[in-house]
């Protein structure tokens, strides 16, 4: 049996919809999720754990090693990504394992726009109709990268791959040809080479630099579509990257490679400004200007709720596919490999990959069951955890500490936020509430009351607002950079408010993502110093909230072993017993208990009398809010429940009975089927 291989790309359309409907982060609107659902889960799944009693991190070196102690059952789980393509190929091969794979990075053409043939916007699109990205993908990079338009992510909730209606990822030499031959570009009767609309000749000076991947095999796709199009061209491969402007001199279009985040698409709005310091060097040709994609700009930035930004993001892709500024070839695959025998439950993270806050909460053994934690996994990579501070670590070491960590919220399967350590929040503006300032933004967030330290300590409102204050008084820290703060504070226990100085989305998701500290373990810490911050679980110091905390750790190897937190706030209900209500004739009841939001409604089934939902409900006047925990009703709950489900069924039998006999008396004798074709 083959390996099954599974690729982290989410139906775009489906996604936009999801986010539009699960998505309220609107000024003047409570937010309240009913239910957190697992990434991939249906909604009456419900979002708890973890499942495994322990996840022991070690240390094999070498990619060949990792993968033999896969295949021969050694390890469960190899965290870092499969980078060797002859790998990738024999784990394909290989039973009982896994392929999950994510967005690796984006392979682009950035056209020096202030000179010809690139200055007309017709060229550029003629080259995008001309290349053939599925060949690309496929003969190029083996497989292990698939055709896109955008440089977001495809994985990202942001990316408009597969919403847009026109696309680049059909190699169309006619139609490139007719653009071409419309907007001016004319064939030398004698060369047989195009000359641009002014009538001159000119020569596309493709570069590429010594390390990109495949640089020269991907350049020659490139090369293959201009002679297509009759054109004139050559490729040079560069080695010096320390002069930009000697590189944009030599050439008129480069090929590169990078990788953008796929949490936030902020980095859309400066990659086309020139001076701005996020720019990359080779990204874009600031010449560029368009008035639509900065009043875009302006939105993305700007926008004080997910959809907005969503739509924004969307629509500046979509001016880059019309007036292809950038060419992207195509987007790159990550790979990670795990056991399908033992264990399921593994998310990728678009950028964490499969070491994640997700992963470690949701992977079981399989044919567990959903109450009873049981069992380890042992996930391998190149090196161990190097410490303790997530602020300085490096990526992966960041990603298995920041799973034993807490945040207000959760990024969900769709990029929507789902209340996490916040049962709700609620976004103002000026409009909305006098007392906000105009111009700023204030979230209001009620907490859980059920929240604990490793060592026992409540998690409060003021960890939170520590938390926020200690990354944003920090000079330089990541975690607190760029953001627009004006005041934190907890007016009472169990809120905590924030204020913005601007009405900005991406300020209110950096804030609700933030990892909550220890007020009392670090009350005393400087927040410049966050870099000499060194907590170890050897020594006491390291204090942590979320679902796993280190059991076992070697500081000279780096391996460790995470154990489960027995008393987690959202650890697995107990087990339910099952009962069934007996009416007159001794028939078993089924209740249907749905939990409704703001925006969407999640129906659970079960069968009478035991509830377990993950979280009850109310809605008033003024909105929906919904409280965390485990709930059961109370017997007068129960009775009341059936008798009105019962009740409910009755009437709906009587009107079928009814409209049946209207059918049976004034339309005759009709089957099934002509009646469901007639409705």
């Amino acid at each position: 049996m083959g390996t099954k291989q599974s690729y982290c790309h989410r139906g775009r359309k489906a996604a936009l919809l999801a986010c539009l409907l699960l998505s309220v982060s609107v000024a003047g609107t409570t937010v309240a999720v009913a239910a957190p659902v697992m990434p991939g889960a249906s909604a009456s799944t419900p979002l708890r754990g973890p499942y495994l009693n322990r996840i022991r991190y070690s240390v094999i070196e070498g990619e060949s090693q990792r993968v033999s102690a896969l295949i021969n059952g050694g390890v469960d789980v190899v965290g870092t990504p499969i980078a060797n393509r002859a790998t990738r190929s024999a784990l394909l091969q290989a039973e009982r394992v896994m392929l999950l794979n994510a967005s690796g990075g984006c392979v682009y053409l950035a056209p020096h726009m202030g000179q010809s043939p690139f200055n007309y916007t017709a060229f550029r699109k003629a080259v995008a109709l001309a290349l053939d990205k599925e060949r690309t993908a496929r003969e190029v990079f083996g497989g292990w990268a698939v055709p896109a338009d955008s440089w977001v992510p495809i994985d990202s909730g942001f990316s408009s791959d597969g919403i847009l209606a026109d696309d680049y990822y059909d190699q169309d030499i006619e139609a490139a040809n007719a653009l071409l031959d419309r907007a001016g570009f004319s064939v030398d009767p004698v060369t047989g080479l195009r000359r641009d609309p002014q009538n001159r000749s000119f020569t596309v000076t493709l570069g590429y630099p010594s390390m990109l991947t495949l640089g020269n095999e991907t350049a020659h796709m490139v090369a293959d579509a201009l002679e297509a199009l009759d054109v004139a061209y050559a490729i040079d491969k560069f080695y010096e990257w320390w002069s930009p402007h000697s590189i944009w001199s030599k050439h008129n279009v480069l090929l590169l490679e990078d990788r953008f985040p796929a949490d936030s698409v902020e980095w859309m709005a400066s990659e086309f400004h020139e001076g701005s310091s996020h720019q990359r060097d080779y990204v874009v040709d600031p010449d560029w200007q368009n008035a639509t994609y900065e009043t875009l700009t302006q939105q993305l930035l700007g926008s004080s709720s997910y959809v907005g930004a969503v739509e924004a993001a969307i629509e500046m892709q979509r001016v880059l596919v019309e007036d292809c500024p950038v060419i992207v070839c195509c987007q790159l695959l990550r790979s990670w490999a795990l056991r399908t025998d033992r264990l399921n439950g593994a998310h990728i993270d678009p950028g964490a990959g499969i070491i994640n806050w997700w992963t470690a909460l949701q992977l079981r053994l399989k044919g567990a069951g959903a109450t009873a934690p049981a069992g380890e996994a042992e996930v391998c990579a190149e090196s161990g955890i190097t410490g303790f501070n997530f602020m300085t670590a490096d990526d992966y070491s960041a990603a298995v500490i920041l799973t034993m960590y807490d945040c207000l919220m959760r990024v969900g399967p769709d990029g929507t936020l789902i209340p996490w350590l916040a049962t709700s929040y609620t976004l103002e503006g000026h409009a909305d509430n006098p007392a906000v300032p105009a111009g700023h933004l204030r979230a209001t967030f009620t907490l859980v009351d059920n929240a604990t330290w490793s060592d026992g300590e409540l998690l409060t409102a003021g960890d939170v607002t520590f938390s926020i204050n200690y990354y944003t008084s920090g000079s330089q820290n990541p975690y607190g950079e760029g953001l627009d703060l004006y005041s934190v504070y907890s007016p009472h226990e169990g809120v905590v408010i924030v204020e913005f100085s601007s009405e900005n989305y991406w300020d209110f998701r950096q804030v609700a993502l933030l990892p909550v500290l220890p007020q009392h373990q670090m009350a005393d810490s400087n927040p410049d110093d966050w870099h000499s911050w060194h907590p170890a679980p050897t020594n006491g110091t390291l204090v942590v909230s979320g679902p796993f905390h280190v059991g076992t750790y070697s500081e000279s190897t780096g391996e460790c072993t995470m154990v489960r937190t027995e008393d987690y706030f959202y650890r697995l209900p107990p087990a339910t017993s099952t009962t069934t209500t007996t009416i007159a004739t001794t028939t078993t009841v089924t209740t249907t208990v749905s939990t409704t939001t703001t925006t969407s409604i999640v129906t659970t089934t079960e069968t009478t009398t035991v509830t377990t939902s993950e979280s009850t409900s109310t809605t008033g006047t003024t909105g929906t809010s919904t409280t965390g925990g485990n709930s059961t009703l109370t017997p007068l709950g129960v009775v009341l429940e059936v008798v009105f489900w019962s009740s409910t069924a009755i009437i709906m039998v009587f009107s079928a009975l009814v409209l049946h006999h209207y059918w049976h008396v004034r339309k005759g004798r009709l089957s099934v089927t002509r009646r469901l074709e007639d409705l």
